[in-house]
This record gives C-alpha cells, sequence and structure tokens, in this order.
C-alpha cells in the first residue's frame, strides 16, 4: 500500500492522543476547552499567525542575498505549505516542502534549503539552551538523585552533539568531503550530497545576516512566549513559577516543541509533545486536564492557520526536486 506508513503513523497518533485524554479524564479536559475565553485565542491565533509572517520574511532576505528574487506572497505560501507538511510529519519533516514549493517558482534548491535549514540550526541551538534552563527549574523542583541528574546532563549532551553534526554539515565543506563516501553508499546519495554542497555555497548568506537572523529569532520567540501565554490566559491557568508566567512560556515552549523534531513513530510527535507538556506544567501546580487542554490548543491552532499553505500542497513535485542540482 502507497500510504502504509503514513496510515500507521495516523493511527499510532490517535492512540497515544486518546490515550492520554483517557488518563487524564476527557472530560474535565473538554471542559476546559469549552470555557476557554476566544478573545485570548484569537490573540494567540494572531501572534502564530505574525510568527510565520517573520519567518516568510527571513527566507526571502536570505534568498535576496543569495542574489536570488521572490514574491513575498509566493514565499508566505510556500512557508506555510511546509508548516503544515510538517503538522503531519515525524520530526516536523514535512517543512522541506517549502523548498519544493518554491521551486515551482523557480528558486533553485540549494538556495531555497540554505534559506531554510541554515537559519533553523539557530532555532534548534535556541530551544536546546532555552529546554536546558527549563529542565534546571524542572530538577530544582523535584528531589532527584545524582543519577537522575547524569541521565538528564547525558540527553543535553547527546543533543548538543547531533547540533554541531547538523552546523558542520551545513557550513563546513571540509567536514562534508568527509562524508563523501558515506553518502555514496545510498543511491541517492550522491543527489543529496550535492545539494548539500550547494546549501554550503549558499550558507554564507547566513553568516552575512547572522545579525538579522538572530534578531528575527529572538523576535519570534517573543512572540511565542506570549502566544502561549494567551492559551495560557484563554484556560485561566496560573502556573507557580517565580519568574513570572511569561517567562515560563518563553521556557516551557523550546522544551515541548523540542519533542516534536524527535524521530518519533506519530505524526510531528502527536502524543509525546503532549505527554511531556502535560508532565512538566503538572509539576508547577496546573491540572492534568487543564495542561492536555492546553497541548491541544497549541497543536489545534497551527493546524487550524497552516492550512493557508493547503493549496500549495498539491505544486509539490519531490522527485524534481531532488533530481534537479542547484544552480544559480
Amino acid at each position: 500500500m502507497k500510504y502504509k506508513a503514513q496510515i500507521v503513523q495516523l493511527l499510532i497518533s490517535m492512540l497515544a492522543i486518546c490515550a492520554i485524554a483517557y488518563v487524564v479524564n476527557f472530560a474535565d479536559v473538554l471542559q476546559a476547552l469549552k470555557s476557554a475565553k476566544m478573545e485570548f485565542v484569537l490573540g494567540a491565533i494572531a501572534c502564530y499567525f505574525a510568527i510565520n509572517l517573520l519567518m516568510s520574511y527571513r527566507i526571502k532576505v536570505l534568498l535576496e542575498d543569495m542574489g536570488q528574487r521572490a514574491r513575498y506572497k509566493d514565499i508566505v505560501l510556500a512557508h506555510f505549505s511546509g508548516m503544515l507538511a510538517s503538522d503531519f510529519t515525524p520530526a516536523r519533516s514535512g517543512y522541506f516542502a517549502t523548498a519544493a514549493v518554491l521551486a515551482t517558482h523557480k528558486v533553485p534548491a540549494g538556495k531555497a534549503f540554505a534559506s531554510i535549514l541554515s537559519p533553523q540550526l539557530f532555532d534548534f541551538l535556541l530551544k536546546v539552551v532555552a529546554g536546558a534552563v527549563a529542565i534546571a527549574f524542572m530538577l530544582s523542583a523535584l528531589k532527584v538523585d545524582g543519577n537522575s541528574i547524569l541521565v538528564h546532563i547525558a540527553a543535553l549532551a547527546g543533543i548538543f552533539i547531533v547540533l554541531v553534526f547538523a552546523v558542520l554539515l551545513v557550513f563546513s565543506m571540509k567536514f562534508l568531503l568527509l562524508l563523501r563516501g558515506i553518502f555514496a553508499i545510498h543511491p541517492l546519495g550522491g543527489k543529496i550530497w550535492e545539494m548539500l554542497a550547494s546549501m554550503q555555497e549558499h550558507s554564507k548568506a547566513v553568516r552575512r545576516k547572522l545579525p538579522f537572523v538572530l534578531g528575527l529569532l529572538f523576535c519570534t520567540w517573543m512572540l511565542k512566549g506570549v502566544e502561549w501565554m494567551l492559551l495560557g490566559d484563554a484556560l485561566s491557568l496560573q502556573p507557580e513559577f517565580a519568574y513570572g508566567t511569561f517567562v515560563f512560556y518563553l521556557l516551557l515552549q523550546p522544551l515541548i516543541t523540542i519533542l516534536q523534531f524527535v524521530p518519533f513513530p506519530t505524526l510531528a510527535g502527536a502524543g509525546l509533545s503532549e505527554a511531556g507538556a502535560i508532565g512538566v506544567m503538572v509539576l508547577f501546580g496546573i491540572s492534568a486536564p487543564a495542561a492536555a487542554a492546553f497541548a491541544l490548543l497549541t497543536r489545534g491552532i497551527m493546524i487550524v492557520v497552516d492550512l493557508i499553505g493547503l493549496a500549495q500542497i498539491g505544486r509539490i513535485d519531490f522527485e524534481k526536486i531532488l533530481e534537479k542540482k542547484a544552480v544559480e
């Protein structure tokens, strides 16, 4: 069956969500969602929409720095199509569909991937650092032994190693040349290697625009904190956190969303990120049903807004994007 893997992932995702709803009492979760204040939900939706507009603008600026012009409207729609695909793919890998849609607007694959993937590495680094700070707060809230602390340190070290590998893959040609033989083992490895090499050539734009990329990343992080705080206010959540509600959500967001990038056999980490959100929020005085409602609401508004890119999904030719060599 052509879509067997996707169907299995969908079923596992649904089972995971149902299991969580059962454990925390679905009736209470539903009641919490029904009582949500719509004005705060709409405010959160506006924040999420603004974040996506800024991310699209980042792509436009980086493409122009590489000498590639594209209409902002086309970039926005391509970005939303990638976000929608990422909502339903393991490890949110579907976001690369953005490059495939941009290819339909004559944007070379290498430049498209450079404008998308390179800034995402900094975003991932932010999630790792902020997530580590959040874990530190969690450990201070719990009575944990030395072994538990070592497990957390080992996990963070593993994430850091993966991040360093990804950075070298995108920014170091010497490192990429060392891996050329490994890529050659896979039938498509040669084409993927060529695409990565082209990405490295165009990643200079990210280095030139690093202050802009970091500044925009800070703005989107702040907006995400506001978005999650508004959703918390919509559900009347009161986290017991000494440094204020906004800082709580600012640290919670990277910690939870990073779980969506784990290659778990569900759609965009469905079930795993919700369970993580419930587990963390309960530590700070929020009831499990309310935390589950919050987790479902955050995922729900993402999918609703990302539907803007639905019409672009049908234009994607993934085989063409892999076969095509990036050219100026």
